[in-house]
């Protein structure tokens, strides 16, 4: 009888760490625990941009502020999260824009931890403005016209050379490319949790 209760007493401690971890871990105001609905402004490694990237590439993105419970920080500046893109459509001809979605799914610590985390992206992004640009070609027709219509040296051929370079300006704007998506290295955005994130105990 004394032999069978050997091994549960060795046994015993371990049944205690484990057992303390949980309650740790089960406590809503637990350090180790990040609720649901936080907000963690990520700041991105590498640039992103329709055209390049494609659907199912990964990025890092890191930490930007850090985050604190109860005046300590539970998740520090530089932390990383691992993103995914699920949506890289180029621009096209004809004025359609670029679009670009992604989702963070992975919490990274060092090369061992990683950690599946479920986010909603908060910030959007739109393609980049290319107003100049249009500008410039509406206006460029319309020089092309005036040039015409002064060649041809009389009133109606100014009409005329005006109607030719309105003709060019809307011919550019038909074929005139969409606007890509790009997000700059560094530049910032936020996720949300859609569901506790549970921190790692760390032995520092």
């Amino acid at each position: 009888m004394k032999r069978a209760i050997a091994p549960i007493k060795r046994l015993f401690p371990l049944v205690l760490i484990f057992a303390s971890t949980g309650f740790l871990y089960a406590q809503p105001d637990s350090l180790y625990r990040v609720p649901a609905g936080t907000k963690i402004k990520l700041k991105l490694g590498a640039e992103l941009k329709t055209g390049v990237s494609s659907v199912g590439d990964t990025f890092i993105a890191n930490v930007a502020e850090p985050i604190r419970r109860e005046g300590e920080i539970v998740l520090p500046e530089g932390t990383a999260f691992e993103g995914r893109i699920t949506t890289a459509e180029k621009a096209k001809v004809g004025g359609r824009d670029g679009e670009l979605k992604f989702v963070v799914e992975h919490m990274l610590i060092g090369s061992d931890i990683r950690r599946s985390v479920s986010t909603k992206v908060l910030t959007s992004f739109k393609a980049d403005s290319s107003r100049m640009l249009r500008a410039a070609s509406v206006v460029g027709g319309t020089a092309v016209g005036a040039l015409i219509g002064y060649a041809a040296g009389a009133g109606n051929g100014a009409l005329l050379g005006a109607g030719i370079g309105a003709g060019v300006s809307t011919g550019t704007a038909v074929l005139q490319r969409g606007r890509d998506v790009r997000i700059k290295k560094g530049q910032t955005f936020v996720i949300e949790l859609k569901e506790d994130l549970i921190l790692p105990v760390l032995d520092y």
